[in-house]
């Protein structure tokens, strides 16, 4: 995909947009803002705080040395207020629940908190 195709002045997510027509509602797709929901993903962090700092203890991301897990857990237990400050965090947890499902036996998906093989 061109870089020129996705990045369309005032277009939010064009190459999704009509990839999705036709299958998600058009009320949708013509929307020009996006929801914003940090104070959830906020309140979910602080309610699960334990469970992510136990994930620290067994990253797939740390073995392979792409995460520094003492730099996640000091992050988690730091102050945010700011939604932008969420990006890492999802991004991380994302791979590492990637990482995590391509492990798991073909009987069951693991979970982030959960024991995988």
């Amino acid at each position: 995909m061109r870089i020129e195709d996705r990045l369309v002045s005032g277009d939010f997510k064009p190459m999704l947009r009509r990839a999705v027509r036709g299958i998600v509602p058009e009320e949708i797709l013509a929307r020009r803002s996006k929801g914003e929901f940090s104070a959830e993903a906020f309140q979910g962090m602080r309610r699960n705080r334990g469970d992510l700092l136990a994930l620290c203890d067994d990253l797939r991301l740390a073995r392979l040395g792409l995460v520094d897990p003492d730099a996640l857990r000091t992050a988690l237990l730091g102050p945010k207020s700011q939604s932008r400050q969420l990006v890492p965090y999802e991004n991380t947890l994302a791979c590492e629940s990637w990482l995590r499902s391509v492990a798991a036996p073909a009987s069951g998906v693991a979970s982030l908190a959960g024991e995988t093989p």
